[in-house]
């Protein structure tokens, strides 16, 4: 996988939709000068999402309501919190990709 992503492939590899990707994730695009559109660093998106489980987490210890993620995250469960399912989502989806990657390099 390549490590510098278009914003397209950014919410992609997130598994958000562009609206999603621009409500959702502040990660800041680099800097690169004479580069048609914006360019995200894979480990800028990974360290993003660690943080937003962190969140998770810690929300889910202070609530009653928890809802398990793959590999064992709590989660809060908020009915309608739209984002908060849509990075639920994305967070499967990233842990699913990278099962599969080191599944292939074997």
């Amino acid at each position: 996988m390549q490590r510098v992503l278009t914003k397209t492939e950014a919410a992609k590899y997130l598994g958000l939709s562009l609206d999603a990707f621009g409500q959702n994730c502040n990660v800041k695009p680099l800097p690169f000068k004479k580069v048609k559109g914006e360019r995200y660093d894979v480990r800028d998106l990974d360290e993003w999402l660690d943080g937003e489980k962190k969140k998770w987490r810690e929300k889910s210890r202070d609530s009653g309501s928890t809802q398990q993620a793959d590999g064992g995250s709590s989660i809060k469960s908020t009915g309608g919190d739209e984002s908060l399912s849509a990075l639920h989502s994305a967070l499967k989806s990233v842990r699913k990709r990278n099962k599969d990657s080191l599944n292939c390099s074997r």
